[in-house]
């Protein structure tokens, strides 16, 4: 962990590098590099899920979750988009 990581912070104030067990990140395309720092940033104690918002294949990257899950969450919907959020939406909730 480089020392930017150990020093990235969670909207509480906590360090995210301090977290341990089951951790969730979601969010669109436009979050995947501050979520990519935060993955990257969880000790190895923490399992991370990382749920991903795209608006088609062309935006599908790269998260490095270790051990744990990236899903990626295509809004795309005959020919026009789902609203923003719905995919996230119902994936956290099922």
């Amino acid at each position: 962990m480089t020392s930017d990581a150990a020093s990235l912070r969670r909207p509480d104030g906590g360090r995210w590098c301090d977290l341990e067990g089951a951790v969730l990140l979601g969010g669109d395309a436009r979050n995947l590099p501050e979520m990519r720092r935060i993955a990257a940033a969880l000790s190895p104690a923490a399992h991370v899920t990382v749920l991903v918002e795209v608006c088609g294949s062309d935006q599908v990257g790269v998260i490095d979750a270790r051990e744990g899950r990236v899903s990626w969450l295509d809004r795309s919907l005959d020919g026009g988009l789902r609203p923003r959020g719905e995919r996230l939406a119902q994936a956290i909730h099922a």
